[in-house]
C-alpha cells in the first residue's frame, strides 16, 4: 500500500508492474487479488492497470471470538 500523501505519483503502478513481471517471469497464468468491497479507490486503480472484477469472496470466522 502506498501512503496517501504519495498517491498519484506512480508508485503503486511501478509495485504491481513489479510483481506482475516476477509472476509472469516464474511462469504463473494470472495474478488475483482481494480487495475490501468499500474500497473503491482501489478498486479503480486496479482497473486501470488491467485487472478484470472476478466474483465475491465469502468468509466463515472460526476463532475464538467468532459469532458462531
Amino acid at each position: 500500500m502506498v501512503r496517501e500523501v504519495q498517491r498519484g505519483r506512480g508508485i503503486g503502478a511501478e509495485m504491481m508492474e513489479f510483481a506482475t513481471e516476477r509472476a509472469r517471469e516464474a511462469g504463473c497464468y494470472k495474478v488475483a487479488l482481494n480487495s475490501s468491497v468499500g474500497r473503491t479507490g482501489a478498486h479503480a486503480f486496479y482497473e486501470r492497470l488491467g485487472f478484470e472484477r472476478h466474483g465475491s469472496s465469502f468468509r466463515l470466522p472460526l476463532g475464538p471470538n467468532s459469532t458462531r
